[in-house]
């Protein structure tokens, strides 16, 4: 467990093991905890992962305007900066899968490959969003979902087969960004990487090997 002052926020975050820098992100009232089984699993790149704003050990800003998809993206750029990977596989669970695509469409040179769990592209209709709005880190305009025809690194989408509110939007990424990925993970839930870790290991193993 390490601890940095970043964007005027403390982060809790860990980093684990050598090589390729994967930056992972959680979901929405998770904490970086949920990636420990990944820590473990890939001593040969350089795991990192972090908790939100408001999340875990991360400090928890009073202010609810400190909290949004752009300060996010903000807190991973300078948490990548702070451990020196100026390159990442960026990656992330439901919210932290929405954040990482957001963060590739803001700093797209920074990201080496994308990796999106049991996640959406948010919404073109402003009502969808205000609902979402609601209970989650806010999101503003469609420019997630407008962007994913332009992504152009390797990318993997993961959604566990019973994880039904996400399947459809893990299938439309799959379908909008050139050369994706989709993996179904079988006896998975919505954490597919907690309920199938083996399965989920395995895909993601495959995925980051075959980098060029």
């Amino acid at each position: 467990m390490s601890r940095a002052q970043l964007n005027g926020v403390e982060i809790d975050y860990e980093v684990s093991g050598s090589g390729e820098p994967v930056l992972l992100s959680h979901g929405y009232s998770a904490t970086r905890r949920m990636w420990d089984g990944q820590h473990r699993a890939f001593p040969d790149y350089q795991v990192i992962s972090w908790s939100m704003r408001g999340h875990g050990q991360t400090e928890s800003p009073p202010d609810p305007a400190r909290y949004s998809a752009a300060l996010t993206v903000g807190d991973m750029k300078a948490l990548l900066r702070h451990v020196k990977a100026s390159r990442a596989v960026v990656g992330g669970l439901s919210l932290g899968g929405y954040v990482s695509l957001a963060f590739y469409l803001a700093h797209p040179e920074m990201v080496r490959a994308l990796v999106i769990c049991d996640s959406g592209p948010g919404y073109r209709n402003a009502e969808a969003r205000a609902g979402w709005n609601k209970g989650m880190l806010a999101q503003e305009g469609s420019s997630v979902i407008d962007g994913l025809a332009g992504i152009k690194v390797p990318t993997l989408i993961i959604v566990g087969d019973h994880d039904q509110p996400f399947i459809a939007p893990c299938e439309y990424m799959a379908k909008k960004i050139p050369g994706a990925r989709l993996e179904v993970i079988a006896g998975a839930g919505h954490s597919s990487n907690l309920d199938q870790p083996e399965a989920f290991n395995r895909v993601l193993r495959d995925f980051l090997d075959g980098l060029p």
